[in-house]
């Protein structure tokens, strides 16, 4: 879940935070509030991937090696290694 928050674009809604904190410096503002948004969503991004890249990899060393991306995307897409 983590990861893929990393994935979503929510500097967009940084116009409207910028309004919401000051809106008569909003221009300068927005520039601030998108490094800080950027910034929160790669730190939870790289946690996520550093989680999932931890669990992802203890499941693939007992994964035949002609099998692996085929495991890697089944996990991906359904969370687990069940069909």
């Amino acid at each position: 879940m983590m990861l893929m928050l990393w994935f979503l674009p929510f500097w967009l809604l940084s116009p409207y935070i910028a309004s919401l904190i000051n809106p008569s410096n909003e221009e300068s503002l927005t520039a601030v509030v998108t490094v800080v948004i950027m910034t929160i969503q790669t730190i939870i991004g790289l946690f996520g991937a550093y989680l999932a890249g931890k669990e992802t990899a203890g499941i693939i060393k007992n994964t035949p090696r002609k099998h692996v991306f085929k495991t890697v995307w089944r996990i991906f897409r359904y969370g687990n290694t069940a069909s």
